[in-house]
């Protein structure tokens, strides 16, 4: 999980999303598939300055902006034209906010295997303990007796 949300993650996220505006934007005529293919091929966070990203988002207030002048100039280098067209109609938050959701995205299906094992390993301690007796509390006071069985079956 930790690794979902670790800088290097966030920063491929937001290149995701540039990756599939271009292609999303060429797809709906708005520029050529050429060109979305040079930008999608440019949005590799194995290629950019991390460091001056951090240094440079300060600056901005947002890391967007430093990230979208990297990717320019990254593309540039392969095609002048196509670099015209990066994060074209986009909004430093569409980015941010699309970035964030897609790594939540990622993070709700480890999310639902481990609730699921969660669900089947106190399915288990409640059945192997439904036998076992212990003190029952209300309020922290002891009360009549349960099993804890009964005591796990409520944390499910």
């Amino acid at each position: 999980m930790m690794a979902l949300f670790d800088d290097v993650s966030f920063v491929q996220a937001m290149l995701d999303f540039e990756r599939a505006l271009a292609f999303s934007q060429a797809e709906n005529g708005i520029f050529e598939p050429y060109t979305a293919e040079i930008i999608g091929s440019c949005c590799d966070v194995l290629r950019f300055d991390l460091p001056n990203l951090v240094e440079q988002s300060a600056q901005h207030g947002t890391i967007v902006v430093p990230l979208v002048r990297q990717l320019t100039e990254i593309v540039a280098e392969k095609d002048k034209v196509a670099s015209s067209w990066v994060h074209f109609g986009a909004t430093s938050q569409d980015t941010i906010d699309t970035a964030m959701i897609m790594q939540l995205k990622k993070a709700v299906n480890i999310l639902r295997l481990d609730v699921g094992r969660l669900g089947k390993a106190l399915s288990s301690l409640a059945e192997c303990n439904q036998d076992t007796l212990m003190i029952g509390r209300t309020l922290l006071q002891p009360a009549v007796p349960i099993t804890f069985g009964q005591k796990v079956v409520g944390w499910h």
